[in-house]
């Protein structure tokens, strides 16, 4: 995905197009790192992963992004981190205001919400703990937003390099721009690995929630591999359970 990624930005670029790039899986207090080996390195995104921490984040290896990256350093692109430090819980109040993160969500959004982190995670999660992470992926959609607006600088635009679930046009980043900067224009794009149990873009559709696919374009992709990600999520939880500290019980 990310090699496509990397093909379609060249082709941005091929046709004059010279957006800022902005990476969700960099926190946005990496930014001076970032910045600093990007003025230093101008050529060669090689060592970006390391001078911004990208082995702590979590995701895939930095040579899987690099692709994308090593376009962008080529074409003279800046790139900018998107996600919120801390899970969007350390926003000031005053950010937290103006991104409307203090606002209800309308019902359609917040059940949206919640169906995708419930069967993201495998329906494992105890339901208690969903509205919480329903809290974090708003603060992680609004802040992306923010700061996708932020590097674009006015018409240069900007490409956002995130997970699909930040990507959805009913919901998610593209809906925080918009109701930001009404005269915003975004283009969202998912790349899907094809399920061999689905037969037609309207099946796809219901993986999503509903009877349209959230996203602007498709892109369908082999997959990668036929592991099974929920088992091998219940066994982490297993584990995590089996290690966690029983509560003290009084006589």
């Amino acid at each position: 995905h990310h090699r496509l990624q990397a093909w379609l930005l060249r082709g941005l670029i091929d046709k004059g197009r010279r957006p800022a790039i902005v990476f969700e899986m960099i926190e946005e207090t990496r930014q001076p790192a970032l910045a600093a080996y990007q003025n230093n390195n101008p050529l060669d995104a090689t060592g970006l992963g390391a001078a911004v921490d990208w082995g702590k984040t979590g995701w895939p290896a930095w040579p899987k992004y690099q692709p994308i990256a090593d376009v962008a350093f080529e074409a003279g692109l800046p790139v900018f981190a998107g996600n919120p430090a801390n899970h969007g819980k350390s926003l000031s109040a005053a950010r937290r205001t103006r991104l409307g993160l203090d606002d209800s969500l309308s019902p359609s959004q917040r059940d949206a919400m919640l169906e995708t982190i419930d069967a993201g995670h495998c329906r494992l999660v105890p339901k208690r703990h969903l509205t919480p992470m329903v809290t974090i992926q708003r603060a992680r959609d609004a802040v992306l937003a923010d700061n996708a607006q932020k590097a674009s600088g006015g018409k240069r635009g900007a490409v956002l390099i995130l997970g699909a679930n930040h990507a959805r046009k009913d919901y998610a980043a593209p809906t925080v721009l918009n109701r930001l900067h009404p005269g915003h224009t975004s283009l969202t794009m998912a790349f899907i690995e094809v399920d061999d149990e689905l037969k037609a873009p309207s099946e796809y559709a219901r993986t999503f929630g509903g009877d349209l696919i959230p996203f602007d374009y498709i892109w369908f992709t082999p997959r990668a591999n036929n592991r099974d990600y929920c088992a091998e999520l219940k066994q982490k939880f297993k584990k995590f359970k089996k290690h966690s500290p029983k509560p003290k019980t009084t006589p």
